[in-house]
C-alpha cells in the first residue's frame, strides 16, 4: 500500500530537475562599452536557460525578474552573444546578469571599451549564486597616482544587505570603514575606493591595498584595478577569507 501511494505521488507531482544558478557581476552596453558572453552546455541534455538583466542602481530591482529571456543551449554545444545586453535583452545600460538553468553551464564574459586602436577590456567567468559571500576579501588593489580601483557589488536576494567595508593599506594598517545598505536585488556599479566607499583614506599608501567586507546577506563583490595611463583594467573577484 505504501509503495502504491508513493508511486501515485510521483505521477501526480512530476520530478523537476534541480536548477543551476549563476550571475555575471557586471555587464553593459553603454557609450563605448560592450559585453560579450559565451555559454557552453557540457551536459548530455539540452539546457533550458532563463536570463535576467538587473540594472545598476541601489534600489529594489526585483521587477526585472518578471520577464526573463528564455534560451535553449543544445547539449555539448556553446552559444555566443556579442554585445549581450543589446542582443539578449534588447536594451542598453549597465548592470548584472542572472542566469538560471536546468543543467550545469560554463559561462564566461568579456566587458570592454571600443577604442580607435581596437578594444580594451577584462574577462571573467560567471559565479554560482550559491557561493554568494557573507564576508569576503579583495586583495591586490591599488589606488595612487598610477592606478585607481573601483569596487562593485551585487545583491541577488529579496532582502536588504547591511554591509561594512574595511580598507587596509600596503602595510596592513586599518585605514577606514564604510557602511552601506544594499536594497533587494540592488546593484552597486563600479565605485572608487577613495571617493565612494571610503571618504577618509587621507594619505594612506594604497599601492597594494586590500578591502574586507561583512554582510548579513550574501553578496557578489568584485574589483577593477585600472592603469591611469593606459586604462588597462584587471578584474578581481572577492574571495572567502578561508581561501575557498
Amino acid at each position: 500500500m505504501r509503495l502504491r501511494l508513493a508511486l501515485l505521488c510521483l505521477l501526480a507531482f512530476p520530478i523537476v530537475a534541480s536548477a543551476d544558478s549563476y550571475y555575471l557581476t557586471i555587464a553593459g552596453s553603454v557609450g563605448v562599452f560592450r559585453t560579450d558572453v559565451r555559454i557552453f552546455n557540457p551536459s548530455s541534455s539540452d539546457s533550458n536557460v532563463s536570463l535576467v538583466f538587473v540594472p545598476v542602481g541601489n534600489q529594489n530591482n526585483g521587477s526585472a525578474f518578471a520577464n526573463p529571456v528564455h534560451k535553449v543551449i543544445p547539449k555539448g554545444q556553446g552559444v555566443a552573444y556579442n554585445d549581450a545586453v543589446a542582443s539578449i535583452f534588447a536594451t542598453t545600460g549597465q548592470g548584472a546578469i542572472s542566469i538560471e538553468a536546468d543543467t550545469p553551464l560554463i559561462v564566461t564574459s568579456r566587458i570592454y571599451a571600443q577604442t580607435a586602436n581596437g578594444t580594451l577590456g577584462q574577462g571573467f567567468h560567471a559565479e554560482r549564486t550559491g557561493n554568494l559571500l557573507l564576508n569576503g576579501i579583495l586583495i591586490q588593489l591599488r589606488a595612487d597616482a598610477s592606478f585607481r580601483t573601483n569596487i562593485g557589488a551585487v545583491n541577488l536576494q529579496n532582502a536588504e544587505a547591511h554591509v561594512t567595508w574595511s580598507l587596509y593599506d600596503k602595510n596592513g594598517n586599518h585605514v577606514s570603514d564604510g557602511t552601506m545598505t544594499i536594497q533587494p536585488y540592488g546593484i552597486i556599479g563600479p565605485t572608487s575606493i577613495t571617493s565612494g566607499f571610503f571618504f577618509d583614506a587621507g594619505n594612506a599608501d594604497l599601492s597594494d591595498a586590500r578591502v574586507i567586507f561583512q554582510s548579513d546577506v550574501g553578496l557578489g563583490v568584485y574589483a577593477s584595478v585600472v592603469d591611469n595611463v593606459t586604462t588597462d583594467p584587471t578584474y578581481f573577484v572577492a574571495m572567502s577569507p578561508t581561501g575557498f
